[in-house]
């Protein structure tokens, strides 16, 4: 589970490090979304015999592919990388119906009120299901030393700059 979170945590850091940018009116680049991938095969590998959690991870990692779809479609023309454009956008499809693969087993866990994930879900709407999925996930497991991390319970507004 903690390697579910540090994907969270991750995804939550390349977010708010985007909007940073924008906000200084810099471009975005999606290298760091693409550092993401590496980690979370690590992390999916580990977690394949779970399937709440692997599924989990399959709809977090089509959310961040969908973050890199995004950059690459605002990007100028002449700056984009068209072959990791294409190849970003296959592995986005791919991965949205690995998580819809999934989405019974999720709703097993976390029913009222939670939303499906997909290409419209935010980052922080992605954290704040995740941490929903993973609390009940511990609940129904009976991991009762999981506490979870405490940063990303309110993860949906960056921390006020100093």
């Amino acid at each position: 589970m903690k390697g579910v979170e540090s994907i969270m945590a991750y995804m939550l850091a390349f977010h708010f490090a985007n909007q940073m940018s924008t906000m200084r009116g810099h471009s975005i680049h999606p290298e760091s979304w693409k550092d993401l991938f590496p980690v979370w095969n690590f992390v999916n590998s580990v977690a394949t015999p779970y399937s709440e959690l692997s599924f989990l991870l399959s709809n977090l990692a089509a959310v961040s592919r969908e973050q890199m779809c995004r950059f690459f479609v605002e990007a100028p023309a002449e700056s984009r990388d068209n072959e990791a454009f294409v190849a970003a956008y296959k592995d986005r499809d791919k991965l949205w119906t690995r998580a819809k693969s999934g989405q019974i087993a999720l709703r097993k866990l976390v029913s009222e009120g939670t939303v499906i994930l997909g290409p419209w879900t935010t980052v922080p709407d992605a954290i704040a299901y995740g941490g929903a999925v993973l609390r009940s996930y511990a609940a129904a497991q009976k991991i009762e030393d999981w506490k979870g991390e405490e940063a990303l319970k309110h993860s949906s507004t960056p921390p006020a700059p100093r």
